[in-house]
């Protein structure tokens, strides 16, 4: 083997599992998170050493990013269904992680990460899972970190209305449980 496929095989490597990771939480299909992730991939090959060493795991978190954003603009735009969502999608992320620290998400988790946009859950995958602080994913998505910041509080807010439970009362009186 070259030394030039070596050094990307070593890249893909270090970085598949993040590049599935966020591909996975923000599209919600494996198949089309492969796609996404071999795409990004592609495109890391394709600029060659146009990117950095040290912007490589920035630059294709934020190729991903865009990647699955236009994915689902297309299939938006298709107005076919093209299949359900993979609803078991999110509970196989731990399996990809190193070491899950729990074994697993919760189905009520899982649910209420379906509430969010797929912006919204990049975030939050770019943010909690793959560690990322709020001003290098500001910079990744060109964006300010107070918008992130922003964006992650509402995430988090409807995280948390996702996850309480509310019954409706007899009255037509809600009440919310602990």
């Amino acid at each position: 083997m070259n030394n030039e496929l070596q050094e990307f095989s070593t890249t893909v490597t270090a970085h598949q599992d993040p590049v599935y990771r966020l591909a996975l939480a923000t599209v919600r299909d494996a198949d089309d998170a492969q796609d996404i992730a071999q795409e990004a991939f592609l495109r890391l090959w394709r600029k060659g050493r146009d990117v950095p060493p040290e912007a490589v795991r920035p630059w294709l978190l934020k190729v991903t990013h865009n990647l699955c954003l236009d994915h689902l603009r297309r299939r938006q735009r298709r107005h076919l269904r093209l299949g359900r969502p993979d609803p078991n999608a999110l509970e196989r992320l731990p399996e990809i992680r190193p070491d899950p620290p729990d074994g697993g998400l919760p189905d009520e988790l899982v649910s209420a990460l379906d509430e969010l946009s797929p912006h919204a859950r990049s975030l939050v995958v770019l943010h909690y899972c793959e560690d990322m602080k709020l001003a290098e994913i500001a910079h990744l998505l060109e964006t300010t970190t107070g918008a992130v910041k922003v964006a992650l509080h509402r995430a988090r807010r409807t995280l948390q209305e996702a996850l309480t439970p509310t019954r409706v009362m007899a009255g037509g009186n809600q009440e919310t449980g602990t």
